[in-house]
């Protein structure tokens, strides 16, 4: 069923993508700091409400009545990526961001980047954010750095996951790029999506760039995808790093390639990290599942051509082919 409220009639500038199910105790939150940005062109705001079953398409109404600028669509049984992508196929500006409906932008969000994003005339830009501790702590990332990057400069950065993190909501997109290729998104993939769906959009860009402004609040939560899925994130992990050389290879660009082959050490450490939050009752599982975590990851790094079925990466690869 489609559902679309007031939508705007003169030409929108940039188009915010806001999946939402069961989200009713941030969600107030969130459409309130989207719809209320220190912003001078038009904009919109797209709500995938996709299937909520509290009380979160009520609030999603209370703010299209007040704001024409809110297009709500609704939808049953999608993922976030095909709730994002279902956003991404009704934006109409020249560029698109996302916002998590348990996350808040800063109110200066959309005009920061829209600014940094069309002075340099880059395709993406990617900015720092501040973590939303369960306590309510609020911890600002330390770790960002100004920085212009070519095709693979943003590649290797956006592979070393330092300076651009490989989350989305944290960046602004042109849209003619992310509309101009079919989005790597799976349903096997419940995690780590946002990284091989950025993989694909930087091996395209031209351009890209980081600036330092924390503008995105980003809420960790004990009900968490990241928190909930720790039993298996590791499976999940090395899912995500075998497609992601599925897409570099299938990019027929040598240059993209040779980076990801590169960050061999960067998925060691990722592995160890996962398999170190997986939930074990003693030393012995821990070292048992790092060696046949170690075992994938020789495959999936292994210059000899990556096998695909019967791996347990073989279901994700053939849906985003």
């Amino acid at each position: 069923m489609l559902c679309i409220t007031k939508i705007m009639s003169t030409p929108i500038e940039v188009s915010v993508i806001i999946p939402v199910r069961n989200s009713e105790k941030y969600l107030s939150a969130c459409l309130f700091s989207a719809l209320s940005q220190d912003f001078d062109l038009p904009y919109e705001v797209i709500v995938i409400n996709n299937g909520s079953s509290d009380g979160s398409r009520d609030i999603i109404g209370e703010f299209a009545r007040k704001h024409a600028n809110l297009r709500h669509i609704e939808t049953e049984g999608l993922s976030v990526g095909y709730a994002r992508q279902r956003g991404v196929f009704e934006a109409v500006g020249k560029y698109i961001c996302f916002l998590d409906s348990d996350d808040m932008y800063k109110l200066s969000f959309i005009k920061r980047m829209h600014e940094a994003i069309t002075k340099a005339n880059a395709d993406i830009v990617n900015c720092s954010y501040m973590q939303i501790k369960p306590s309510g702590r609020i911890c600002p990332n330390l770790l960002a750095r100004k920085k212009v990057y070519d095709n693979i400069g943003g590649v290797e950065a956006l592979l070393k996951d330092f300076n651009i993190r490989g989350y989305m909501p944290m960046k602004m997109y042109r849209a003619a790029l992310i509309k101009g290729i079919k989005l790597p998104i799976s349903s096997k993939l419940i995690m780590f999506e946002d990284f091989l769906i950025n993989f694909a959009l930087y091996a395209k860009a031209e351009k890209t760039i980081a600036i330092t402004n924390a503008l995105y609040f980003y809420r960790r939560t004990n009900e968490s995808t990241t928190a909930t899925l720790a039993h298996n994130r590791t499976e999940l992990h090395l899912k995500c790093f075998a497609a992601v050389r599925y897409l570099a290879e299938r990019s027929d660009n040598p240059e993209v390639i040779k980076a990801f082959f590169h960050r061999s050490f960067r998925y060691w450490l990722s592995v160890f990290v996962d398999v170190s939050l997986s939930p074990s009752a003693n030393a012995g599982p821990f070292f048992a599942k790092l060696h046949r975590a170690e075992k994938l990851k020789r495959i999936i790094m292994s210059p000899k051509p990556m096998p695909i079925v019967g791996m347990p990466w073989g279901d994700l690869i053939e849906e985003i082919k």
